[in-house]
């Protein structure tokens, strides 16, 4: 364990100064979009409008949700496929590879940056915002809205729940491919659903058709509706991720 955390510790003195930065940046985004939404996207409650504000149904939650979930998507999964740019370059891949730590502890260091501790800081400051929308809007907000924003905060569990199918899949490939993981992990997994939706199409009978975009409709409202069953077997790419590694790393 003494060479896990100083592996940790490493990246901390190597990217520290990076994660400050983008902590910023997301903060200061994040903001924007609030105060955005407060002076452009809801009603003035000093004019007529306050009558339809009522029936306010949670919008401002909703949009607030918005750029959490790209940041969520976008930077998780740019951040997962980076692996803080160590396996990058040949000469750094061997830098890293040589590290006094196993394999085992290398992938945790990394699945550990990018699943738990960037999920538990982006909640974080989604509760950050989320109660600093309420003390801006306390006048405004009445017990129903309240309860309808805290049930389409909620929703974001759904959204955590794909990003957990999808950040083993940009894990696996993170460490599969040597240099643009994003770009050619994506257009793997493109080409695979393509195939899988082909397959699919011309084998299986839907209700409402036999179209190419049916078939896709299906598959999206399946993944919808049984995530679970693609987070029961993502840790299946965490280990098929260690072994490729380890291939590599021989």
């Amino acid at each position: 364990m003494s060479r896990f955390f100083a592996l940790i510790r490493r990246d901390w003195m190597l990217h520290r100064k990076l994660f400050f930065t983008g902590l910023v940046g997301l903060f200061i985004f994040v903001f924007l979009v609030s105060r955005f939404i407060q002076f452009y996207l809801l009603p003035d409650s000093s004019t007529e409008e306050l009558v339809s504000a009522n029936d306010f149904t949670g919008e401002v939650f909703s949009i607030l949700m918005i750029p959490f979930v790209g940041i969520l998507f976008i930077i998780g999964g740019l951040l997962t496929s980076s692996n803080l740019g160590d396996l990058r370059t040949r000469a750094r891949r061997i830098d890293y590879i040589t590290l006094p730590a196993s394999i085992l502890e290398k992938v945790m260091s990394k699945w550990l940056y990018t699943l738990p501790l960037f999920v538990v800081v982006l909640i974080l400051m989604y509760l950050f915002f989320y109660q600093l929308s309420i003390a801006m809007n306390r006048d405004f907000l009445t017990p129903d809205m309240l309860e309808r924003g805290y049930t389409i905060s909620m929703i974001g569990l759904k959204f955590l729940q794909v990003y957990f199918v999808f950040h083993g899949i940009a894990f696996f490939f993170s460490f599969y491919f040597d240099r643009f993981a994003a770009i050619k992990g994506g257009l793997v997994s493109f080409a695979f659903f393509l195939i899988l939706a082909l397959i699919l199409n011309l084998t299986v009978d839907f209700e409402m058709g036999d179209s190419l975009d049916v078939t896709i409709f299906y598959m999206l409202v399946f993944i919808q509706e049984h995530t679970y069953i693609l987070m029961a077997i993502t840790p299946i790419l965490w280990v098929a991720t260690y072994f490729v590694f380890k291939r590599k790393s021989a």
